[in-house]
C-alpha cells in the first residue's frame, strides 16, 4: 500500500479498513490515507500520536495514525 514518493512513512492502524492490523504507508496528511484506502470521514475521529488530528494534519516520518469511529454521547 506504500507509495514511492517522498512523503513521510507512518503506520496506519484502521478496524474501519484492515481489521486493527497495522500497515506501512507514505502520505503527507491523514486525509490522503483516507484517500488511498478510499476511507470516508463523516463521523471518523483522527489521531495521530495518541493525539486529536484532522484530515490536514502534517504527518512526519514514524508517525502511528489512527481511524476510529466516532463515539456518540447518549443524551445528545
Amino acid at each position: 500500500m506504500a507509495n514511492t514518493s517522498n512523503s513521510p512513512e507512518v503506520t496506519v492502524i484502521s478496524p474501519l479498513t484492515n481489521g486493527g492490523t497495522p500497515v506501512t504507508m507514505s502520505a503527507t496528511t491523514p486525509g490522503q490515507i483516507a484517500q488511498e484506502l478510499g476511507l470516508s470521514l463523516t463521523g471518523v475521529a483522527i489521531s495521530v500520536d495518541s493525539s486529536e488530528a484532522n484530515a490536514s494534519t502534517p504527518l512526519r516520518d514514524g508517525a502511528y495514525v489512527s481511524f476510529q469511529k466516532n463515539k456518540v454521547a447518549s443524551g445528545k
